[in-house]
C-alpha cells in the first residue's frame, strides 16, 4: 500500500527537479510542461496530478532552486574558514558558474522573472536574500559602533546584489572578452571593497567645542 505514495512523491521529486534545473538554464518562460515532462519519461497529462498548475510549480521549483543556492554557497564558504568571503567571490564570480547556470546560484538564472511571478515564488526568493545576505553579513567585521549597527546587513545586501547582477550580465552579453572582463572587475573590486578599512566613526564631541 505504500508502494504507489512514495512511487508518487518520488516523480513529483524528480519534476521539482528537473524544473529547477530548466527554469534557471532556460528561463520560466521557455520552459513549456510538455517538454519538460518528456524529459522525465512522463505525458503532459500526468503533470497535474502533481501540480495544480504550471504557476504553482514555478514557485515550488524556484524555491528548491534557492535552497540548494543556500546550501551551495555554504559549502563554497565553508572550504576557505581564514577567508570564506574570498572564496565565494573567486567561486561565483568564476566563468564555470556562468556558464552553468542549470547547476548555479539561482539569483542571476530566475529573479527577472520571479518578479512577474505569484507570491509563493517571490516570497521564496525574498527567504533566501535575507538567508544570504545574513550568512554573509557574519563573515563581515563587526560593527565598531553602536550608531552602525546596520553597515554588515547594508554591506552584505550590496555583495549579494552586486555578484548575482555581475553574473547575470556576464551571461548576457555575446562578447566572450567583455563577459571575462566583468567577472574579473567584479573580484576585483568587490575584495577592494571587502578589505578597505572600516571608516571611524565621526567624533560628535568636535561638533560641540569652540572653534
Amino acid at each position: 500500500m505504500r508502494y504507489p505514495r512514495q512511487q508518487r512523491e518520488h516523480t513529483r521529486r524528480r519534476i521539482l527537479e528537473e524544473a529547477s534545473r530548466a527554469f534557471r538554464a532556460e528561463g520560466v518562460e521557455r520552459t513549456g510542461i510538455g517538454r519538460l515532462m518528456s524529459r522525465l519519461g512522463l505525458t503532459h497529462g500526468g503533470f497535474y496530478a502533481h501540480f495544480d498548475s504550471k504557476e504553482a510549480l514555478v514557485g515550488e521549483a524556484v524555491g528548491c532552486s534557492l535552497e540548494a543556492t543556500a546550501e551551495r554557497l555554504e559549502r563554497v564558504m565553508r572550504r576557505r574558514p581564514d577567508d570564506p568571503l574570498r572564496a565565494l567571490l573567486d567561486a561565483y564570480l568564476s566563468e564555470a558558474h556562468r556558464d552553468a547556470p542549470a547547476e548555479g546560484c539561482a539569483l542571476p538564472a530566475v529573479t527577472a522573472e520571479v518578479a512577474r511571478s505569484g507570491e509563493e515564488a517571490r516570497g521564496a526568493l525574498t527567504r533566501t536574500v535575507r538567508a544570504l545576505a545574513g550568512r554573509i553579513a557574519r563573515e563581515l567585521p563587526a560593527p565598531q559602533h553602536a550608531t552602525a549597527p546596520d553597515r554588515q546587513e547594508a554591506q552584505s545586501l550590496a555583495l549579494l546584489g552586486s555578484m548575482a547582477g555581475i553574473v547575470a550580465l556576464a551571461r548576457a552579453v555575446n562578447d566572450p572578452e567583455l563577459s571575462r572582463k566583468l567577472l574579473q572587475a567584479g573580484r576585483d573590486l568587490l575584495q577592494a571593497a571587502l578589505d578597505a578599512p572600516t571608516p571611524e566613526e565621526p567624533d560628535d564631541r568636535s561638533q560641540h567645542e569652540p572653534a
